[in-house]
């Protein structure tokens, strides 16, 4: 399946959301990605995580700040 994450963000300043892994490649480790979600009307959907990213089906969310922050998780079978 698909898992989609919406982030919204009513704070005055930007947000970093890194998605992270402890996983590897080949023997490499595997970059956590990391998105930016702008200040005060911050509204982003993160779609089409690799699949080295989730174990066991999670996916390990780290901020480096949470105030005003929402965020909505969702799977989608398929």
């Amino acid at each position: 399946g698909t898992v989609l994450i919406h982030v919204k963000n009513t704070n005055g300043s930007n947000r970093t959301l890194t998605l992270t892994t402890t996983q590897t490649a080949n023997g490499l480790a595997i970059t956590s990605p990391a998105y930016v979600i702008p200040a005060t009307t911050g509204d982003k959907m993160i779609c089409n995580l690799p699949a080295q990213l989730q174990t066991a089906g999670q996916v390990y969310m780290d901020w480096d700040a949470s105030a005003g922050v929402s965020v909505g998780v969702f799977s989608i079978p398929g």
